[in-house]
């Protein structure tokens, strides 16, 4: 069974508003976000010069 890997880029623009993934997963445009278990997914942020972990989605939502 092969791996896959999924990234989730923030909304680029004023007129696409993305999706809010701490939201309820029935709200996810994306067929493909709902099929996943969006809580086990890690953040990352990029800084002018580092990559930054911040945590799971499931561990943001629960400090929420």
């Amino acid at each position: 069974m092969a791996s896959k890997e999924i990234i989730v880029l923030p909304a680029l623009s004023p007129l696409a508003t993305g999706t809010d993934v701490v939201s309820d997963a029935s709200s996810y445009l994306s067929p493909i976000l709902k099929e996943e278990n969006v809580d086990d997914f890690e953040i990352y942020a990029i800084s002018h010069d580092e990559l930054l972990h911040f945590s799971k989605i499931g561990e943001l939502k629960r400090v929420m």
